[in-house]
């Protein structure tokens, strides 16, 4: 291939980038969330696009029991990284937004959770998913404390966390 043809290709996939994220950026400014209480009000499982703050999972080592399922999660203050039973990654946070709260958790590979370091998600984020009310999670804490919260199950994180793209790679040791 010519260098000519590959700075071409190579603008050409800027240029679709650029517009994927614009696309994106504006759907996502331009909706209507259900707010956090009224998902969680409902008695159905439900696909839902929300808008949410993230608080803190604290720091340190937790348990994170969903179901029958149990996780080992490694909480870094805004986000969590959870080893499901079947050995794979998930990123965990909680939303809260009027009081409501519920608990994220969002499929993701090793290679993706390298790039993720201290900030991880921003303190605003729009996800979609599904809310299930029959799934309950509890988070137990290495002081033996507890807290239950609802799941929204995530498959994709529309706006917050692209942020942690833009720093370095963090080192897995």
């Amino acid at each position: 291939m010519k260098a000519s043809d590959k700075k071409r290709a190579a603008i050409i996939a800027v240029i679709l980038v650029a517009a994927i994220a614009i696309i994106g950026y504006s759907s996502v400014s331009q909706s209507n969330y259900k707010p956090l209480s009224a998902i969680l009000e409902s008695d159905k499982r439900i696909k839902v696009t929300v808008e949410a703050n993230t608080t803190s999972l604290g720091r340190g080592k937790l348990l994170l029991v969903i179901g029958d399922k149990q996780y080992t999660v490694e909480a870094h203050g805004s986000y969590g990284v959870a080893r499901g039973p079947d050995g794979n990654t998930y990123a965990v946070f909680i939303l809260e937004s009027g009081g409501a709260r519920a608990l994220a958790i969002y499929p993701v590979g090793d290679e993706l959770m390298a790039y993720q370091t201290g900030s991880g998600l921003e303190t605003s984020v729009v996800v979609s998913g599904v809310y299930d009310p029959a799934q309950k999670a509890v988070l137990v804490y290495p002081d033996g404390s507890h807290t239950q919260l609802p799941v929204i199950f995530v498959d994709n994180i529309l706006k917050g966390c692209h942020t942690s793209y833009e720093q370095g790679q963090a080192s897995i040791s």
